[in-house]
C-alpha cells in the first residue's frame, strides 16, 4: 500500500518494520553461505515463518490475536450481484 500523498503519518511505521525485518533476516542469514537462490529462498521463508510466530511486545499485533478475534468476523463476499444504476439519455431538446 502506497503513502499517502502531501502528509503520510504511516510510511514512518511501515519503513522502520521493514528495517526490522530485514535486519533480524540478515542477522540469522550472516554466517552461511548459499549455492543457489531456490535455498536461499526457503531459509528466508523459514525465517519469515518464524519471525511471524514470534510474541510481540504488543499482544494485539500478533497473527493468533488476528485469527481469534478478526477473522471469524470477516464476511465473505455476497453470492449475488450488486445491481448497477443505469442512466437514461439525455433529452435532446
Amino acid at each position: 500500500m502506497p503513502a499517502r500523498p502531501y502528509k503520510p503519518k504511516d510510511k514512518a511505521k511501515a519503513e522502520a518494520g521493514v528495517l526490522l525485518v530485514e535486519r533480524w533476516i540478515m542477522a540469522k542469514l550472516r554466517h552461511q553461505t548459499f549455492f543457489s537462490l531456490a535455498e536461499l529462498n526457503q531459509c528466508i521463508s523459514a525465517l519469515l515463518t518464524e519471525l511471524n510466530q514470534k510474541p510481540s511486545s504488543n499482544a494485539w499485533q500478533s497473527s493468533a490475536v488476528f485469527e481469534k478475534l478478526d477473522q471469524p468476523a470477516l464476511s465473505r463476499y455476497p453470492n449475488t450481484l450488486i445491481s448497477t444504476r443505469t442512466s437514461k439519455q439525455p433529452a435532446l431538446i
